[in-house]
């Protein structure tokens, strides 16, 4: 057998295997669970609290305090452009505070309205932009 076909035999199965890997490393599009109108993405690096008691406790932004509450484990740092569920009905009267669900995932988090901006593939979503 020529060694190019034993070559293209024995490397056929580990270029599948590559091709797989990276179609899993992309990351999503967008989440899919959101319906339209409820897609924003994180604009900047922000702070998300796990509940709007840590939220309300962590204003104003003190990097000392701040760092207690991730190393805590109540508040998570999200990056800018993650891609997020706004949840409409958060059950908070305070204006300034967005309840957003992570994609595909379970936890909520606390940010500021101004923290959020309209996702750029949901030009119907009512949160305006940043």
């Amino acid at each position: 057998m020529p060694i190019s076909t034993y070559f293209s035999r024995r490397a056929r199965p580990a270029l599948w295997l590559a091709a797989v890997a990276g179609a899993l490393a992309l990351p999503p599009a967008h989440a899919a669970d959101c319906r339209p109108g409820q897609r924003v993405a994180i604009a900047g690096d922000v702070p998300g609290a796990i509940s709007y008691d840590v939220f309300v406790a962590a204003r104003p932004i003190v990097a000392a305090r701040l760092a207690r509450l991730v190393a805590a484990g109540q508040v998570k740092m999200l990056h800018g452009g993650t891609r997020v569920c706004e949840v409409a009905d958060d059950g908070v009267a305070d204006p300034s505070a967005v309840l957003v669900r992570m994609p595909h995932g379970a936890m909520n988090y606390w940010v500021k309205r101004w923290d959020v901006k309209r996702a750029p593939d949901d030009p119907a979503n009512p949160v305006s932009a940043s």
